[in-house]
């Protein structure tokens, strides 16, 4: 949390054989074989302990209590699912990308990558002057599915081009952490139809259709004109409360895709997760009920409403400039047919392609009929989920933010 002490986490002697006790000596030789889900663990830890004697099957692993805290680790059990460093093969490496990623982020890694992230945004972004009590948040903000992922796919009656290339978007949701009004206090109803871009918050369209500020900002450009609003719900107090944190990231980010070690390439992928998990968990029904003042649905709604919408701007642009996507999936993911085999040679020109934040990096590339094929597979899903899901409201062209 924001007034808990940030500790250090200190390792002890290591060699290719396996893990030490912290302080002890290269003669007690021992080797890891507990569970590797612990290293999750180590954000409130004092010292980072190891042991072989209480390995066994437990598949969460055991702690070691020696008078303070420890953590029990076994970089080569992998059979607990998702796990922070996972992609540590012995126990050297699992340290070193541990030591890499608190190095490259100025931060230590605490719990788990959602939690880490929590807790660097409470120390760089300001906090919001007049909290938001628990019966107080406002319908839409509680409503999880406001932002869905948008998805569209238009398949033309005569599709050309050889080859069907994919293109991911590089950390969409951190990228719009640089620019997204966070609200800081001053809630308040709205009653009148005018839409002020300038305040965060939620705006009703129709009778209980809301939107996340940037969604309702495109929905008045998609329709080339004033949208009558019924109503809104916005914070009067706002700033880019993120960007600090968004800069942090983003830097070691960086520091970490030069660097082309195994514990590097490591940290890299935690560091991914600390940002996404983080954004997520603003929204968690766990972090309402156990630390109301973190919890902001909010914050996670503008900032996948921003994301949204600025892909939707892209798609735009590359349509007025003839070069249009035939998909948009996975939330970040656009689909091109061409003659080109080559991905980046057939990369349209609007289309920015590298490593940064916001750019754009060659996924996959298939035989055009094969492309196609997914593209209605994917389709006809869509389509039956809707059917179950019986009559719908009226969507925003290509899933903008809702």
């Amino acid at each position: 949390m924001g007034n808990q002490r940030t500790k250090t986490v200190r390792v002890g002697v290591i060699d290719a054989a396996g893990l030490y006790l912290p302080g002890g000596t290269r003669h007690a030789r021992t080797r890891a074989t507990v569970d590797a889900w612990a290293i999750t663990r180590v954000c409130q830890l004092d010292q980072l302990w190891f042991h072989p004697s209480a390995a066994g099957d437990a598949p969460g692993g055991a702690w070691l209590d020696d008078g303070g805290r420890g953590a029990l680790v076994n970089p080569a059990r992998w059979d607990v699912g998702d796990v922070a460093f996972a992609g540590a093969l012995d126990g050297y490496t699992l340290l070193a990308a541990v030591e890499t990623f608190n190095r490259a982020l100025a931060w230590p890694f605490r719990y788990s990558p959602g939690a880490t992230g929590r807790h660097l945004a409470d120390a760089l972004a300001p906090r919001p002057r007049q909290p938001v009590a628990d019966g107080d948040w406002p319908a839409p903000a509680l409503n999880g599915g406001l932002t869905n992922p948008p998805t569209m796919i238009r398949l033309p009656d005569d599709p050309r081009g050889r080859y069907m290339h994919t293109y991911d978007k590089n950390g969409m949701y951190l990228a719009a952490c640089s620019s997204v009004e966070l609200g800081l206090g001053g809630l308040m109803e709205r009653h009148d139809a005018l839409l002020d871009t300038s305040l965060p918050g939620y705006w009703e369209w129709l009778p209980r259709e809301w939107y996340a500020t940037p969604g309702a900002e495109m929905l008045e450009d998609l329709n080339t004109a004033a949208v009558p609003f019924e109503g809104a719900c916005v914070w009067t107090e706002h700033n880019r409360a993120l960007r600090p944190w968004y800069e942090r990231l983003r830097d070691a980010r960086a520091t970490l895709q030069s660097d082309g070690s195994p514990e590097g390439r490591i940290a890299l992928a935690v560091l991914k997760n600390v940002y996404t998990a983080a954004i997520g968990h603003w929204a968690s029904p766990k972090l309402r009920a156990n630390a109301p003042g973190q919890y902001r649905p909010d914050w996670r709604h503008m900032i996948e409403a921003t994301a949204h919408a600025n892909m939707r701007r892209q798609i735009t642009k590359l349509d007025a400039a003839g070069t249009p996507p035939l998909a948009l999936t996975d939330v970040d993911t656009l689909w091109f047919l061409s003659d080109e085999r080559d991905a980046t040679t057939a990369a349209p020109p609007l289309l920015r392609l590298g490593s940064g934040l916001g750019q754009f990096k060659p996924k996959d590339t298939l035989d055009a009929d094969d492309g196609i094929a997914h593209l209605r597979l994917l389709q006809d899903r869509s389509a039956a989920r809707r059917a179950r899901r019986g009559p719908a409201r009226e969507e925003v062209p290509h899933g903008i933010a809702r």
